[in-house]
């Protein structure tokens, strides 16, 4: 907040009583506008523009300015929890990709995790998962970990196993789930912008070390999420995607690692 040209400025002091008829009144009113809300689309679009943005878009972005121009924004809101939810936007420029993401968070970009092979359980993520040809499913995620913002690469198969990891809960190997790639994306860039309960996050990644510059005119499927912290900054304490409603989990980390298709949604990349 900037306040400009006062003479003078006092502080005041005033007590709400408020009852259970007030909150009752509050849920609804919360209600009705949460249902008045742009519903989600099927499907994603990855704009093709001239200019990509260089800096994370202001914590308090009004929903009508576009998170990256020339894109077009999407919101995901938590349902029966009006307080959570995030928009982000998509876009690409032939060479790279950016998502911008826009997070209504009591607890901003806190993550308790201090190794990035399991920034996505410690709290605070955003996250990318999509199906390349050539590849299969792979996740890009982003994080603070250890103090620093990090971009996390997991790639289910590969013909060249880079720090394969396996994520298994005891000695129950039949619900293990398995990765051949698990890297830090040194090439990508995220930079944040945090606020009260908010913050913004820009990712930009080059299209080729993700297997998108040969899909560039064409669909894939894909899911885009973010991962909210406890109110320590230590933990995961809800995951909220668009088109996968199916992320309550927080509990088991094999279901958690886990990338499974089946339940993503049509991307489309402008040529």
């Amino acid at each position: 907040m900037e306040l400009k040209n006062l003479e003078t400025c006092v502080k005041e002091v005033r007590t709400l009583d408020v009852g259970e008829k007030n909150i009752s009144e509050g849920v609804e009113i919360a209600k009705k506008r949460q249902q008045q809300d742009t519903p989600e689309p099927d499907t994603l679009r990855v704009a093709k523009v001239n200019r990509l943005p260089t800096e994370p878009a202001p914590v308090l972005q009004p929903m009508n300015r576009p998170l990256i121009d020339g894109s077009v924004d999407f919101k995901v809101g938590e349902q029966g929890n009006p307080a959570n939810w995030f928009r982000a936007s998509l876009a690409h420029n032939g060479r790279d990709l950016a998502v911008m993401f826009q997070v209504s968070d009591a607890s901003p970009w806190k993550n308790g995790q201090g190794q990035f092979t399991h920034a996505f359980i410690g709290g605070d993520c955003v996250d990318l998962q999509l199906d390349v040809p050539g590849r299969g499913p792979i996740r890009i995620l982003a994080a603070n970990v250890g103090g620093k913002n990090t971009v996390i690469y997991w790639q289910s198969k590969a013909d060249q196993k880079e720090n394969p990891m396996t994520y298994m809960v005891g000695n129950n190997a039949a619900n293990a789930t398995v990765f051949d790639v698990v890297k830090r994306l040194d090439s990508a860039k995220v930079l944040v912008d945090t606020g009260i309960n908010t913050y913004t996050v820009l990712l930009t990644i080059p299209l080729k070390d993700i297997g998108l510059d040969k899909v560039v005119g064409g669909k894939i499927t894909g899911m885009v999420g973010v991962i909210y912290s406890d109110p320590s900054g230590t933990n995961r304490a809800s995951r909220l995607y668009w088109h996968n409603k199916k992320t309550g989990l927080v509990s088991d980390v094999p279901s958690e690692a886990r990338l499974d298709s089946k339940l993503w949604g049509t991307i489309e990349l402008d040529k």
